[in-house]
């Protein structure tokens, strides 16, 4: 009978052991998830404002010849 329980105390052990070893993978791999979601939001805010707050190169041009023109 004692050994029974005694086996039964260390199965229930290795079974937490288990279950903390899964959690700690569950966390390491969420926290990969949420910073890797993270540089991808960036990454589109930053494309969104290199999109609409850049002028193109033919808005430069037009600038520069109004710039010549009144120099004229």
């Amino acid at each position: 009978m004692k050994a029974v329980r005694q086996y039964k105390q260390q199965w229930e052990e290795e079974q937490f052991l288990q279950l903390v070893h899964f959690a700690e993978q569950i966390y390491k791999a969420l926290n990969l998830f949420i910073y890797i979601s993270y540089q991808l939001i960036k990454l589109v805010f930053n494309l969104i404002h290199l999109v609409l707050f850049t002028e193109t190169n033919h808005q430069l041009i037009k600038d520069e010849q109004w710039i010549y023109r009144q120099i004229k």
